[in-house]
């Protein structure tokens, strides 16, 4: 079994940004942390090529459960895209779990390390938190 290091960014801010490792053959692992319905969802990737990630997320959160945005992912999706969460048209609802690119056979990667460093520190609760 072979696995790849991605970064959640859970909805809930009382819940920390962390590693998780998820099995490249299971997709359950993804559905379960990132879908609203974990047993049956299904989820959506963007891309950003010049840092060599992507977001997997459910897009159907939008429509079921609006309540949970992700503004820690909306802060991240607009740095990497280059643009001000201002422009977004909608906002991000639900986890999103940052992955690394694909490999050449289509395989997942891990997260680059660097990008998610950057993250972990931006995030990590203020001392007496």
């Amino acid at each position: 079994m072979v696995k790849y290091k991605a970064l959640l960014i859970p909805h809930d801010p009382d819940e920390p940004v962390k590693y998780v490792e998820i099995d490249r053959d299971d997709f359950r692992e993804i559905v379960a942390l990132v879908c609203a319905d974990p047993k049956e969802g299904t989820f959506s990737s963007s891309g950003f090529p010049e840092f060599h990630c992507a977001f997997y997320y459910d897009d159907e959160y939008l429509y079921t459960q609006p309540e949970n945005v992700n503004i820690r992912a909306m802060i991240v999706w607009a740095a990497l895209a280059g643009v001000h969460t201002s422009n977004f048209r909608q906002n991000l609802c639900g986890n999103h779990l940052l992955v690394g690119p694909a490999d050449a056979e289509g395989y997942t990667l891990d997260v680059p390390t660097a990008i998610a460093e950057k993250i972990l520190k931006a995030f990590e609760p203020e001392e007496g938190e």
